[in-house]
């Protein structure tokens, strides 16, 4: 399996509300959670070799994620120049509440108007992904095409666009 090497475009951010906080009024650390279906097939932290680069990455960048916000961190292409090839980001949930079926739609490209994703709908659902517990992430994965690649390896801090609509979650009691 190949190494996933880590490319971090940027933090994408949506407001939400109700976020709770530690003693010293600060935000928890944040934790790395397998998927629904990856348990379900048996995978883990110790025996994948994606999720151990996954763990590595939220364990140093422990403050990931806005307070009151749902956020996702882009971290990779997996099998670029393939057709199974996919964008693989973190969901971040630091709403103060654990979470399912999330969903959005999701639009990114560069400021010359180039998009990769144009009100791309993204559902997370508790089937496959399972609940979002506060304070922690979980991979999402796009299909990504060859063509769609070549655009995100064009994307940086200064001319990435993004933008998130319609996002809803059901609050798990």
């Amino acid at each position: 399996m190949k190494k996933i090497i880590i490319v971090m475009m940027s933090i994408f951010v949506l407001s939400a509300c109700n976020f709770s906080v530690n003693d010293d009024n600060e935000k928890e650390a944040l934790q790395l959670q397998v998927t629904q279906l990856d348990q379900e097939s048996g995978l883990t932290v110790d025996n994948s070799e994606i999720y151990q680069e996954l763990n590595l990455l939220v364990n140093d960048n422990p403050e990931w994620g806005e307070a009151n916000d749902f956020s996702v961190q882009t971290v990779n292409t997996l099998n670029e120049g393939q057709e199974s090839a996919q964008l693989m980001m973190l969901a971040i949930n630091r709403l103060g509440e654990s979470i399912k079926n999330v969903s959005f739609n999701f639009s990114l490209g560069n400021t010359s108007g180039d998009m990769v994703w144009e009100n791309e709908p993204v559902f997370i659902d508790e089937n496959t992904a399972g609940v979002l517990h506060n304070d922690s992430s979980l991979p999402v994965l796009l299909p990504v095409s060859p063509e769609q690649t070549h655009l995100l390896n064009t994307l940086n801090q200064e001319n990435v666009v993004m933008d998130f609509s319609e996002f809803s979650y059901e609050v798990v009691e």
